[in-house]
């Protein structure tokens, strides 16, 4: 059974700065200790996130929302950036 993972926010209640740096450091050990061969950042999971989200469901608002962003703007350029910037992700147009 395939379970939907876009329903929750279990991470509500974190601030934003010490979320990112707690991800960044156990990234980090996951890469140094090799079970990983990427060296990942809070960054670029969100980038994954946000790139896989948008793929999936087409919503900007919620995605907006998803992402802590105060105006749908800032999620439009968020999206037109991992389109320009080649992140390794792929943005897919239309339905």
């Amino acid at each position: 059974e395939e379970v939907e993972m876009w329903n929750e926010n279990p991470l509500s209640g974190y601030k934003a700065a010490q979320l990112s740096y707690n991800v960044g450091y156990w990234l980090k050990q996951a890469f140094l200790s090799g079970y990983v061969s990427v060296k990942y950042t809070a960054h670029s999971c969100r980038h994954h996130f946000a790139v896989r989200f948008y793929n999936e469901t087409k919503d900007v608002f919620e995605l907006s929302r998803r992402l802590n962003h105060a105006n749908i703007a800032t999620t439009n350029c968020y999206l037109a950036s991992l389109r320009k910037e080649g992140v390794g992700y792929v943005i897919k147009e239309g339905n």
